[in-house]
């Protein structure tokens, strides 16, 4: 054990020793890593002499457990309600790590102060509380000639998407009804509806899954910024583009095979996507310089795809990235092969 400080602040030199029981480790013995997940029989497995952790006195039965410093801190504040008296106040985990006292010098968050306002606003105004607000995409002017485009935290209408996924699977009769409704919600929901590899035409309501597709290893890279779409479709500069080549009748028998033909599409919406967020080029070099068979803008932006070989490759180079530029949002995905016969229609 480290030895506790005397009065000058200096550390004494007695030691204590200590024995942890395994049951009071057994939270460490569970790993979740990229290299090995499960449970492990010893602490050797995960532990090695020399490291230095955390223990906890047990209030009973005497000796420690093993403990880990949080990544996430909060602050609480216990006030007396009648006089105000602050009877207690916890800033964080240790103030030796860290004097920054998140009860009294942090900056509030929101939260749900703001709900009464609105609501309160709503009630004046006509709305009742069976009233039913459709959580669709909306622009209105903001009155200073350009427009205020509210959205969810995770941007687009994947929530509207992922709801009428939801209700067409625990009631599959009103599927059909769902997606015919769906592009009223916006044009990429009948395709997150989908949930699958597929050719899309028209606004997105035509979705022709695509067969005889290999597995494809995928990693989604947003650099953060916010795209507005309709920005990006005001900044198109041309308009009248050729059609992009139909897919092969016999699919792709290998990721190769696939990057091939997308090596003669394109996405008419990245050159200005890229010239409002130049972060997006970034990303694409990040990807491209970090093994991905090929890298491109999803939609409108920000985010950018990159196919690669294998998860090992993909898994690398989505740790290097995300070392590089922590800021970054980076997720993993992997699509099965679907087969030769499947059946094209849409879901």
């Amino acid at each position: 054990m480290q030895p506790p400080r005397d009065m000058s602040g200096a550390r004494g030199a007695e030691r204590e020793l200590a024995s942890i029981a395994r049951d009071d480790m057994k939270w460490a013995l569970r790993l979740n890593t990229e290299d090995r997940k499960g449970n492990v029989s010893s602490a050797a497995e995960v532990l090695s002499r020399g490291d230095v952790v955390y223990v906890e006195k047990k209030e009973e039965g005497g000796g420690y457990r093993l403990r880990q410093p949080p990544k996430v801190q909060g602050a609480l504040v216990a006030m007396e309600p009648k006089t105000g008296r602050v009877v207690a106040m916890v800033g964080g985990f240790s103030f030796a790590q860290s004097e920054f006292n998140r009860a009294s010098q942090a900056y509030r968050q929101p939260g749900s102060s703001f709900k009464p306002f609105v609501y309160a606003a709503a009630l004046d105004n006509g709305y009742t509380p069976s009233s039913v607000i459709m959580d669709a995409p909306i622009s209105l002017p903001d009155g200073n000639g350009g427009v205020w485009e509210p959205s969810n935290y995770g941007g687009g209408s994947a929530d509207a998407a992922a709801l009428l996924r939801m209700i067409g699977d625990a009631v599959p009769a009103v599927r059909d009804a769902l997606l015919a409704r769906a592009t009223t919600l916006g044009a990429d929901v009948p395709m997150c509806i989908a949930g699958r590899a597929a050719r899309v035409s028209g606004i997105g309501e035509k979705i022709k899954p695509l067969a005889n597709l290999p597995a494809l290893h995928m990693l989604l890279v947003n650099p953060g910024v916010p795209v507005s779409t309709p920005a990006v479709f005001a900044a198109l500069e041309q308009r009248d583009n050729a059609p992009l080549p139909p897919v092969p009748a016999q699919g792709f028998r290998t990721a190769a095979e696939l990057v091939a033909w997308l090596d003669g599409t394109r996405n008419d919406l990245a050159a200005p996507a890229e010239r409002l967020a130049p972060q997006i080029v970034a990303v694409r070099d990040a990807l491209a310089g970090d093994g991905a068979l090929i890298a491109r803008m999803s939609g409108s932006g920000a985010t950018v795809y990159g196919l690669f070989e294998d998860d090992a490759r993909l898994a690398r180079a989505r740790s290097r990235i995300a070392a590089s530029h922590p800021e970054w949002w980076l997720s993993g995905a992997r699509h099965p092969a679907t087969p030769a016969d499947l059946t094209l229609e849409a879901p």
